[in-house]
């Protein structure tokens, strides 16, 4: 177990390093789909977007794919975030549990091992950023911008992104591990442009100490769009839990900027359905502090099988543009 676990960890870390070359090597400049950075799913936003160890259920597609890996039932999930202007951001979710493992099927772990300490799943996400409409501005014979005689004409934007995504858990290597393939979209005024991307993560739970975990994750690795790359990011964060709350911080290192983004959040259950949340952003733009708080309850359907939600909603501050607001609601059931 200690030489697989050996060539998980050494197969990240040669991934890991490629992308940190490609960074390094890339130059600073603008990248396509920005989009791809604004954080989705109130849970881990209201913590400053604090993910790469914490993403678990439908959303682990978005923050690290390997959180897949610990789902244990369905779960469907939908966010919506009003952004600045017009401008407006809209998910769903979905992961399924697998009856299979892939490094069982391949032989690299003990064919013994039952589903109580190998488990599976299947995830797909969508987003859609819409930008509204906008007013054309015609440009003159001179190059001048004419905005007396555009005729009140206008044109729609949008960015999109597919994924599905797979996880697995392995108990006795104390690790999971994610993939992610998506398609990304970008459509302005009739054109549009297509690319696709890979995300790749693991978790890695710190034997002894049971309640930290360490994750890293590749996201956004893959082809350009147009001529423009793709706002590839490399992140790495822990998170330590216990019985009431948690306490998370990632390092985020994203080709365009070349400078080291951090995030550090925390959640607190006041009971055993309601949590408060809050985080802290470092390196970006827009906002630095986050809030945020969550509730989930069960209730039963006509067949007597329990069926849980999720209620989460985030308050993301951004300077003098305002501020931006998201809410999630899910639903897990058997």
């Amino acid at each position: 177990m200690k030489k697989i676990k050996l060539i998980f960890s050494s197969a990240f870390s040669v991934v890991l390093l490629t992308c940190i070359t490609l960074t390094a090597t890339a130059g600073i400049g603008g990248t396509a789909l920005p989009f791809l950075k604004i954080d989705q799913g109130a849970a881990a936003s209201g913590m400053g977007g604090t993910s790469a160890a914490i993403a678990r259920g439908s959303m682990s597609g978005y923050w690290n794919p390997a959180g897949y890996g610990y789902v244990r039932e369905k779960e469907i999930s939908f966010t919506h975030m009003t952004y600045f202007e017009s401008i407006n951001y809209e998910s769903v979710a979905y992961v399924k549990p697998l009856n299979l493992g892939f490094c069982k099927t391949i032989g690299l772990v003990d064919q013994s091992l039952d589903e109580k300490n190998i488990r599976s799943a299947l995830g797909f996400y969508v987003g859609y950023l819409n930008y509204g409409d906008m007013e054309k501005t015609l440009e003159t014979s001179g190059g001048d911008y004419d905005t007396a005689n555009n005729l009140g004409l206008a044109y729609t934007a949008h960015d999109m992104v597919v994924g599905l995504g797979y996880g697995e858990y392995i108990k006795s290597l104390l690790m999971s591990y994610g993939v992610s393939l998506k398609m990304l979209t970008q459509a302005i005024d009739g054109e549009t442009l297509n690319s696709f991307a890979v995300d790749a993560g693991a978790f890695f739970i710190v034997p002894g100490e049971r309640r930290v975990t360490i994750g890293l994750n590749l996201q956004n690795v893959g082809m350009t769009l147009g001529t423009d790359p793709l706002p590839m990011n490399a992140k790495a964060g822990f998170v330590y839990k216990e019985k009431r709350w948690s306490f998370g911080a990632d390092t985020n290192y994203v080709i365009d900027d070349e400078i080291a983004r951090f995030n550090v959040g925390g959640e607190y259950f006041l009971s055993k359905a309601f949590s408060v949340r809050a985080g802290f952003k470092s390196g970006y733009d827009l906002g630095s502090f986050t809030a945020g708080f969550g509730y989930k309850g069960s209730t039963e359907d006509t067949k007597t099988k329990k069926i849980g939600y999720l209620i989460d909603y985030a308050f993301i501050p951004a300077g003098d543009l305002g501020a931006t607001h998201q809410v999630s609601v899910g639903i897990k059931f058997q």
